[in-house]
């Protein structure tokens, strides 16, 4: 990306109140204010045209330093930015503690200093920043050189720091093990085999996962829960995942502050699985009032805003399909395309896969194939589809049975035999994929109508056997194969 279109697409994300306080903030600046006129020329177009800004301001003295100019104008848009958003920022409240902290030791205005410095301790507490506490420490050592005060401990200083770091490092032990967790699930999906047992077995005997109690903060809590909640994920035990995930939107309610101003967005992550589950177990009244707190948080920043778009579309999207309201899911998904065109490079990646594979599984519901196809190829054709190898791995088998449906047989004996490698590869060969494959193979060999009924009956009451593994359910989780096959046959 040009520096030109980091000025472009950074005024263009501008809302009006920072519009109007950059005007503000820019007017209270010395010398020449000549880079408004750049700013107001960017603000009006549609797309950066640099010839035309050059053509326009040619007689102008900043064309000749135009490069120049949009650096200071960048900079001092993000410098107003700052101020603009710092009064409600706590990390930056804090940062300021702690820089009014070292002006006022240099003036020797040690009163205010011990003020301010125990004034950001608290702060810093009470929102669990623990790094800045850190840094409040680190200037009240400052006693430890100069004796400032008659009864000052030292020791106390370093007892401090000790329990703090172990807070700090607690928080990161526990992120460790979500992140360990979450890259298992989305590289091979829930627990298929009893082989992987050992797993669970692992992670349910180490202590952080054990006790509550291990928890050193609020913080790691949360994360307690999150750990507890991934693991049901796993097994897939929703009403556990339920438990958990309400244990984490309780915590967030009764102790908001140490959440607050994060980059990471846990209400939106915790409201987003309870969504869901009331989803999907008809809880409809709770369904809408986790709804209406999601619809809450989005003018909180332009990411939120993106984020809450694609959880709510895909939440419409599953309650069509749970209506089975066919011509408005069509509506819908129309106006979804063109919405992610404009919302390209701002998208989560991993957001964007899940909301078109469930437009892609309701296609395949609706017996819409010819959506379906697409949706499958651009999800298979998609450069960030590894980072979902768990999705993946569901379209695969969708697309061979997109292809059996429209009876495109030609193609489906190539699609089979790479669909197998791919499975083999990856040791993915468990009872369903076997199933699958081997219903595929039939009906290419015979593909008549009669064949293709009797092969699909045999297909459906094999997997309802296979439904009662308490490890091959797992693979219905995010598709109901058994449903759908059935649906087929009724039509």
């Amino acid at each position: 990306m040009t520096p030109s279109k980091d000025l472009f697409d950074l005024i263009k994300s501008l809302s009006k109140s920072e519009k109007r306080y950059f005007k503000i903030y820019a007017s209270m600046q010395k010398g020449d204010k000549n880079y408004m006129k750049l700013f107001n020329e960017i603000e009006g177009q549609p797309v950066y045209d640099e010839v035309l800004i050059k053509e326009k301001f040619k007689n102008e003295k900043f064309i000749k330093q135009l490069t120049f100019t949009k650096n200071y104008l960048y900079k001092l848009i993000n410098r107003s930015l700052i101020s603009f958003h710092g009064s409600n920022s706590i990390d930056f409240r804090l940062n300021e503690i702690i820089n009014k902290c070292k002006i006022l030791f240099k003036k020797a205005l040690y009163k205010q200093f011990f003020q301010n410095i125990k004034l950001g301790k608290k702060t810093a507490l009470e929102y669990e920043r623990f790094h800045q506490y850190l840094q409040f420490l680190e200037l009240e050592k400052v006693l430890i050189i100069k004796k400032i005060t008659p009864d000052s401990s030292d020791s106390k200083i370093f007892v401090t720091e000790t329990n703090i770091l172990k807070k700090i490092e607690n928080i990161n032990a526990y992120q460790k093990l979500i992140s360990e967790i979450e890259t298992y699930y989305r590289s091979k999906g829930r627990f298929r085999d009893k082989s992987l047992l050992f797993l669970k077995d692992e992670l349910m005997t180490n202590p952080l996962v054990q006790d509550e109690n291990k928890a050193l903060s609020i913080r790691a809590k949360e994360h307690f829960f999150m750990v507890q909640q991934l693991i049901a994920d796993l097994l897939g035990d929703p009403s556990k995942m339920y438990y958990y995930a309400y244990k984490r939107f309780n915590l967030l309610r009764t102790n908001p502050k140490p959440f607050e101003d994060q980059l990471y967005n846990y209400w939106i992550d915790t409201l987003t699985y309870l969504t869901f589950f009331t989803m999907g177990t008809n809880q409809m009244g709770e369904f809408q009032k986790y709804v209406k707190m999601l619809q809450t948080l989005r003018n909180k920043s332009i990411v939120n805003e993106i984020d809450i778009y694609v959880i709510i579309s895909l939440l419409e999207v599953m309650k069509l399909r749970k209506n089975n309201k066919k011509e408005e899911f069509l509506s819908l998904t129309k106006e979804i395309e063109k919405n992610l065109k404009n919302l390209e490079e701002k998208i989560d990646y991993n957001m964007e896969i899940l909301l078109n594979y469930t437009i892609l599984r309701v296609s395949l519901n609706f017996f819409e194939y010819e959506k379906a196809l697409l949706y499958a190829n651009k999800l298979l054709n998609s450069p960030f589809i590894s980072i979902r190898a768990d999705v993946e791995w569901y379209v695969k088998l969708i697309n061979l049975f997109i292809h059996a449906e429209i009876k495109n047989f030609k193609y489906l004996k190539y699609l089979t035999s790479s669909v197998q490698r791919y499975f083999q590869k990856r040791n993915r060969i468990f009872k369903l994929e076997s199933l699958i494959i081997n219903y595929i193979k039939k009906i290419e060999k015979d593909q008549s109508d009669e064949n293709i009924e009797f092969e699909k009956r045999s297909l459906l009451k094999k997997m309802k056997e296979l439904k009662k593994d308490p490890f091959e359910r797992n693979a219905f989780s995010t598709f109901d194969f058994e449903f759908w096959i059935e649906e087929t046959l009724k039509n």
